[in-house]
């Protein structure tokens, strides 16, 4: 248990300087291709839910969630994140990642598998086809890999701009991300009718049953459940005279 809880740690805090590193990041939406990891879901409490986790491993997961909050803190140096850190952290998050899953029951490792490829499909759309390990299970060939890339590419470059285009305005925004939404459902059944009947079978065996997701279920991981949500047009702070 102690070592669930080490791999745990390091594992959210790597999802900590993602998410700050998220945040620098012009605002895409979560139709515009925000990053969905196993790491991220294990602090959702719907995903918790799912998998069955037990009492101890949620409370311990919960103060996971209280240490991030402190990390993100000290994350910044003069306003600015290290793109060279983020990188050694990626790979530090794979590998605890990796390592969390071993933990897991068979069923429960499953499982969190096909939830992050739900999540991932409903937040980043064609972007989930671009994982080496996705490709690789529904074993793509060149030409499918092709019309992926170039479908994910457009696909979020459009969505960048209707993003864009929208600026802080709440309405507008809910509006083009509703069109992101769209495009995205738009770009991933151009994908999936490219597939065989071998591979459509694989793809769906690999997203298993459904499970409704919101963006405070998947983004929980995010440093909150506020992360993402479009809170309007800033407010001048009063100045004192």
């Amino acid at each position: 248990m102690r070592q669930l809880t080490k791999v745990l740690l390091t594992a959210g805090l790597a999802v900590v300087c993602v998410s700050l590193v998220i945040a620098q990041q012009p605002r895409q939406g979560f139709g515009g291709g925000q990053q969905v990891t196993e790491a991220t879901l294990l602090s959702s409490k719907k995903i918790q839910e799912e998998l069955k986790l037990s009492d101890a491993d949620k409370e311990k997961v919960t103060k996971l969630a209280e240490k991030r909050r402190e990390a993100m803190k000290g994350a910044f140096k003069d306003g600015k994140f290290d793109q060279e850190a983020m990188t050694k952290v990626n790979e530090e998050m794979k590998k605890a990642t990796d390592e969390v899953v071993k933990e897991l029951k068979p069923e429960q490792a499953k499982r969190l598998k096909q939830v992050t490829l739900q999540a991932a499909l409903q937040f980043s759309g064609p972007r989930v086809f671009t994982r080496e390990e996705v490709q690789t299970e529904l074993k793509l060939n060149d030409k499918q890999k092709d019309l992926i890339k170039t479908t994910a590419d457009d696909t979020a470059k459009d969505a960048q701009e209707l993003l864009k285009d929208a600026g802080r305005d709440q309405a507008k925004r809910t509006a083009a991300n509703e069109k992101v939404t769209a495009l995205n459902k738009e770009a991933t059944d151009k994908i999936t009718k490219s597939f065989t009947d071998d591979q459509s079978k694989t793809w769906k065996e690999m997203l298993g049953a459904k499970i409704e997701l919101t963006r405070e279920d998947v983004f929980q991981g995010f440093g909150g459940g506020n992360f993402g949500k479009d809170k309007g047009p800033r407010k001048d702070k009063k100045k004192d005279n």
